[in-house]
């Protein structure tokens, strides 16, 4: 802020030393010590390899108790601030030999490689805040909405390296692990003690000219940069949608490509009797799709070789859907509707278990506003055509009643002993029309069942006489 003091005093509009506004802005925090890989991979390294420093150190100078591994890097740490403030190697930096330093370092870049740079694939996109508010001011002040010439941030040196993680630039040759050999160590290019030490300082330069294009050059710590898919100037586009926090995808204005739909060829017949069968709740689903229309800029073609499903309820999304910017959780539109955050469901958990909040939730759609409108109006006519009612709203979300009777077929009798076929001219013909009918059926198999023992019964009792009455003869 005093920086911002001394450099503007007199060149703006505030008070007798007219001042010019400083807008004072925060980037997001990383993901800090919450990342599993990056806890591993430093109580590796700690006792690996700055275990025998500290042991070492422990015996020669009779440290008890023993001196912590993890208090060899600060040793490297205090040297390099007696070295900066003072010119001196005779204290802290007396304590560790050439290698001592070397390892002592790895351990600051191992930490920021995993809690700022690539070592997580969050990092890259936490920069996206900052680099979205400066495309933005510079699109401002080139199509001049803004009188603003200097876009100034100060951070710390964590801040520098999730925006230049985001924009692809230090990347190592290697992932940085704790079982790197000293040699490899050595060999690193992209260090804090030679990209991002004390008082670093990045430049993004806008270059106009009439005529020509605008350029953008990286300049870090006053030696230009190549930025990843540019010679030492890049091309400043002004073509495309305007940069938004969050995800990015297909163009809203351009058209599909033909190659991305292959839909299996069905006749007109087919299409009319299907879309006849679900044109009421189609009917409602397409408005909701329309509706949806009025939040979604975002779009993104759909994958025909996955079925996309919402992480909540797991129906099917059809065209518009809500994704969470953080974690990608994606909600058809009925649970985003639904959605209570003051109440707890397996919708508003986020990665590392935190709350959702609507406010992450970015609206997409797969297709495009006239599609949906071409086929709801073609639902519309079908119903007209079969005469459906199109008020559906009032009774399409209300239940049946639980106490609903459940009616079963009757059953029929499978024959007698004497070898005769069911009645099947009474399946065949009877209808049931109500409950009476179904009883009055029921009862005449009943009766039918009766007789049909009372006479096998008396056929039995009739043959055992006449066997009795041969046995005595």
């Amino acid at each position: 802020m005093s920086f911002a003091e001394g450099l503007l005093d007199g060149t703006g509009p505030i008070g007798a030393c007219k001042n010019e506004p400083v807008f004072m802005w925060s980037l997001p925090m990383t993901v800090g010590n919450n990342f599993t890989l990056y806890i591993e991979q430093i109580y590796s390294y700690g006792n690996k390899t700055l275990a025998p420093i500290a042991e070492r150190l422990s015996k020669k100078y009779n440290i008890n108790p023993p001196l912590d591994p993890n208090l060899v890097p600060f040793l490297y740490y205090y040297c390099g601030f007696y070295v900066l403030q003072f010119n001196r190697t005779d204290t802290w930096c007396g304590l560790l030999s050439d290698d001592d330093l070397i390892v002592g370092r790895y351990f600051w870049d191992l930490r920021n490689y995993y809690q700022y740079s690539y070592g997580n694939p969050l990092n890259e996109q936490l920069g996206c805040a900052y680099v979205t508010q400066f495309v933005n001011s510079v699109e401002d002040y080139l199509n001049g909405k803004s009188r603003m010439v200097a876009d100034l941030k100060f951070g710390h040196l964590f801040t520098e390296h999730i925006v230049l993680t985001t924009l692809g630039v230090f990347k190592p040759e290697y992932p940085l692990t704790a079982d790197l050999t000293l040699e490899q160590m050595k060999s690193l290019k992209y260090i804090e003690q030679k990209a991002l030490y004390w008082s670093s300082t990045i430049y993004f330069e806008i270059y106009t000219a009439p005529g020509k294009d605008t350029l953008l050059r990286l300049v870090l710590n006053f030696e230009p940069y190549i930025i990843p898919g540019c010679d030492e100037y890049c091309e400043w586009s002004s073509e495309g949608d305007e940069l938004v926090y969050g995800p990015k995808f297909q163009s809203v204005t351009t058209p599909d490509p033909c190659d991305n739909y292959d839909f299996k060829e069905t006749t007109d017949e087919q299409r009319g009797y299907i879309l006849d069968m679900i044109a009421p709740t189609f009917r409602k689903i397409l408005k909701k799709e329309i509706s949806h229309f009025e939040y979604a800029n975002l779009r993104k073609i759909p994958n025909r070789e996955i079925c996309q499903l919402c992480d909540s309820c797991e129906t099917t999304i059809f065209s518009g859907y809500w994704m969470c910017c953080v974690c990608g959780k994606e909600l058809c539109l009925s649970c985003y509707d639904e959605w209570d955050v003051g109440k707890k469901s397996k919708t508003i958990t986020c990665s590392f278990r935190r709350p959702h909040n609507k406010e992450q939730m970015v609206p997409i759609y797969h297709y495009n506003k006239d599609i949906i409108q071409r086929i709801l109006n073609e639902t519309e006519q079908r119903m007209i055509e079969n005469g459906d009612s199109m008020d559906i709203d009032e009774f399409s979300d209300s239940e049946l009643p639980d106490d609903l009777p459940i009616l079963e077929p009757p059953q029929m009798p499978e024959g007698n002993i004497s070898g005769t076929q069911p009645n099947t001219e009474l399946e065949s013909q009877t209808v049931i029309t109500d409950f009476e009918s179904a009883s009055h059926i029921e009862f005449q198999q009943e009766s039918q069942q009766e007789s049909h023992k009372e006479s096998q019964e008396v056929s039995r009792q009739e043959y055992q006489q006449e066997s009795h009455k041969e046995s005595q003869e």
